[in-house]
């Protein structure tokens, strides 16, 4: 992937989690406002890896399972369906 999209979808990250950032820390002591600290994709988990340079961690469940990229507290998830045998 060219460096000059990566750099684009790394400064969009870094938007989304300045903002969250900012929200969780505006009602601090009130307590009033409570945020989801994940978002999920749909597709794609590897490329926001890439870009933030973090690791893709793998968590398996029974049906499902999870990849994960955390930065600054927020975790981006993808979640993915196990093949069914018949």
């Amino acid at each position: 992937m060219e460096k000059a999209k990566l750099k684009y979808i790394e400064e969009q990250c870094n938007q989304m989690l300045t903002g969250l950032y900012r929200l969780r820390h505006i009602d601090e002591d009130e307590g009033r406002l409570q945020l989801c600290t994940v978002i999920m994709v749909r597709s794609g988990i590897e490329i926001i890896a890439a870009a933030l340079k973090r690791p893709v961690k793998i968590t398996c469940d029974k049906n499902v399972y999870l990849k994960e990229v955390t930065c600054a507290g927020i975790r981006f998830s993808q979640m993915g369906f196990y093949p069914r045998i018949k």
